[in-house]
């Protein structure tokens, strides 16, 4: 093997290593980027229900009459805003299929109480 085989070789092996490297990082950003994702939407999904009344999740809630109404139905329809979001983010396929998941049941057993129906 002459020299110039050798730094051939010697580069090549480098050039292998590096992108091993960066390929490494990417997939660390990528998990990164998704976990700041989801940390975002959470605490906006934390931030919409501590505006909720104590009783919105019980199976008994009433919206007419309510002094508050105005507060909660702001407050669903920033949680309405929210769950789009997702949905879309879900459709052109810009989230991880377990994120979906998670917020999908989320959303469905959301929804399937009084308070969201009768908003």
């Amino acid at each position: 093997m002459s020299w110039a085989d050798a730094g051939g070789l010697l580069t090549g092996v480098a050039t292998a290593v590096a992108a091993v490297l960066v390929i490494l990082q990417l997939r660390e950003l990528n998990k990164q980027a998704k976990f700041s994702h989801f940390s975002d939407y959470t605490k906006r999904f934390n931030e919409i229900a501590s505006q909720l009344p104590e009783d919105a999740t019980h199976m008994d809630f009433a919206l007419e009459g309510r002094p508050d109404r105005t507060q909660v139905m702001r407050a669903m329809r920033r949680y309405f805003d929210l769950s789009y979001e997702e949905w879309w983010l879900h459709q052109h396929r810009l989230i991880d299929r377990d994120i979906w998941r998670l917020w999908e049941m989320g959303i469905r057993a959301g929804c399937g109480k009084p308070m969201p129906q009768q908003a």
